[in-house]
């Protein structure tokens, strides 16, 4: 298994011309403080860097509008990622840009193969199997104060877009299946979606065969001139219509690269009046407190103040900057939509006019099939039928090749072994956490809700986190065991002796090997390793004295990520 580690992340509030640079120790962090003094806030920003967004954010910390960037290593390599807003940026240990994503969805598929997360999970629109957002692959390591103590893989919001993934997910994490299994069932689904448009047509087919050969039971087919006259009158107004439609599209594309244009003209000028602020303010910082002028000789103060301004103005160019960049990467996505309803509605148009160019001279569409009579016809049906055939049936045959491989990843011994061993961890934490484990539906399935209330149920969602932590680093799917995070660990009321055991649980009982960030109030006097962060001021997550640091150490990463709208 692969090391994982989170290095330092650095925040910076524009709003509030505050930061804070947190750096993480590779076994143990606690972030220590009391109520409001931003624990919470810090240790939901990790997991909001990376996409994953937590269940509730407070509107205090929304408004601040961070910016934030977390160096981490995986393996040996080492990375960066940045969050401005909905943009994304990872980049290598040297700053080198890797990859810019506009949205959760465009950094999902990424971040899955850095983190070798393989599991596809069915769009619960569409039933295709898609990459799930990073929320799913951090669901098992992270307890958020305001949601992950009330439910068992709860802290992150926007769960419901794969309904009833649960298993899947406790499956995979817990290693009960290896990832090439799910690599094959993600192929398998597609194959699955590919096969019902043959179905369909298929059925479509058939049911023309049994028509045709109803009605010459019947009757003698006749052909009726007008109503192929009528035909051909709506092939004609549906060609008007789709040449009026491709018009539209494209004064539409026109207006949108318009927009596109004066989007990029104003940022280039943005661009360039930043350049300039930042080359007086490099000045200013350099020239003396006093200057004076070269024309006349007066003196002019170049107190911090002035500086500061410099400074104030730069950074409201790179908010405005950022802006700009999203805008881009919006226009874009309309263009490219655009481009793609008109090539569709060109497609059809071609369609159309192919149909009325079968009129030649005399000779009309209805001519033409009387030609070719009932005889031809039933061919031509026959045909489709066995060629769609034949296409329904090298998939099938795919779909059981895939089959046949994914009960190669399936041994009941592998599933045997890893619910002995989470039950047996899970019997022992009950034990040790004063839980009734008589009645826990925990104990029954991986993938179960806790049943448990009142003060048992934060200890009973500790111990199963606890036992998948162990499960996981045992037998998981994936190569990278990502950070855990704990946070506000003292839920309903625990007393004194209950807290303690849930403390040393989680000192004594951590995979070796992974890293733990844990927020607390008070440790009650058991004793960690690693590093304390003091957090001393409420609402004072963010600090003033940092924010000129921090704000020009992540001014290269943020100029980078909006400079272009793909790396």
């Amino acid at each position: 298994m692969k090391a994982w580690k989170l290095r330092e992340m650095l925040v910076v509030s524009p709003v509030q011309k505050a930061a804070r640079r947190l750096k993480f120790d590779p076994e143990l962090t606690i972030i220590r403080g009391k109520n409001d003094t931003g624990k919470s806030s810090l240790i939901k920003t990790i997991f909001n860097t990376f996409g994953a967004r937590p269940a509730k954010l407070s509107d205090q910390w929304k408004k601040l509008n961070v910016t934030s960037l977390i160096r981490f290593s995986i393996g040996p390599k080492e990375y960066c990622i940045l969050r401005a807003g909905d943009l994304f940026g990872i980049f290598d240990d040297e700053a080198r840009p890797l990859h810019r994503a506009a949205s959760v969805g465009e950094l999902s598929p990424y971040l899955a193969q850095l983190f070798d997360f393989k599991l596809k999970l069915p769009d619960r629109i569409t039933g295709k199997p898609i990459v799930p957002p990073p929320a799913f692959y951090f669901l098992p390591f992270y307890i958020d104060q305001d949601a992950g103590w009330t439910a068992t893989w709860s802290s992150f919001a926007n769960l419901q877009q794969f309904p009833g993934a649960k298993k899947d997910l406790a499956e995979y994490h817990v290693g009960i299946f290896p990832n090439e299994y799910y690599q094959r069932k993600a192929a398998k689904a597609e194959v699955q979606q590919q096969l019902e448009e043959p179905r369909v047509k298929e059925r479509v087919l058939r049911g023309l065969q049994a028509d045709i050969e109803q009605r010459t039971k019947e009757m003698t087919v006749e052909l009726d001139v007008k109503e192929f006259k009528l035909v051909i009158d709506r092939l004609l107004k549906r060609a008007e219509s789709l040449k009026q439609r491709e018009d539209e599209y494209r004064t539409a594309i026109v207006e949108l690269r318009n927009r596109l244009d004066e989007v990029s003209a104003q940022r280039a000028i943005v661009e360039r009046t930043r350049d300039e602020l930042r080359l007086d303010y490099n000045y200013a910082n350099a020239a003396p407190d006093e200057v004076q002028c070269p024309t006349c000789g007066a003196g002019y103060s170049n107190h911090i103040s002035e500086r500061f301004e410099f400074a104030k103005d730069e950074q409201q160019c790179i908010e405005l900057l950022a802006e700009l960049a999203n805008k881009t990467v919006k226009l874009e996505r309309e263009i490219a939509t655009a481009q793609e309803r008109l090539t569709q509605s060109t497609a059809e148009l071609r369609e159309v006019e192919d149909l009325l160019a079968a009129k030649k001279g005399e000779v009309t569409l209805g001519q033409l099939i009387e030609s070719e009579g009932r005889k031809g016809f039933r061919k031509a049906l026959e045909a489709d039928v066995s060629i769609v055939q034949r296409q329904i049936g090298e998939l099938e045959a795919t779909v059981r090749g895939h089959d046949e491989e994914m009960k190669k990843f399936a041994s009941k011994e592998r599933r045997q072994s890893i619910v002995n061993d989470y039950r047996h961890r899970m019997e022992h934490h009950f034990a040790w956490l004063n839980v009734n484990s008589s009645d826990s539906t925990l104990l029954k399935r991986i993938d179960a809700k806790a049943n448990e209330t009142g003060s048992d149920l934060p200890r009973s969602i500790l111990a199963y986190t606890m036992s998948i932590w162990g499960v996981m680093s045992k037998y998981g799917s994936s190569e990278a065991f990502a950070p855990m995070a704990i946070d506000a660990i003292n839920q309903q009321e625990q007393d004194d002796q209950n807290l303690v055991k849930m403390l040393t649980l989680i000192r004594d009982h951590r995979p070796p090997g992974t890293q733990l960030i844990m927020g607390v109030v008070d440790t009650k006097d058991v004793e960690f390793p690693g590093t304390e962060v003091r957090m001393t001021k409420k609402y004072s997550a963010l600090l003033a004295s940092e924010f000129q640091s921090v704000n020009d150490e992540l001014s290269p990463y943020l100029d980078a990520l909006i400079a272009s709208p793909r790396f």
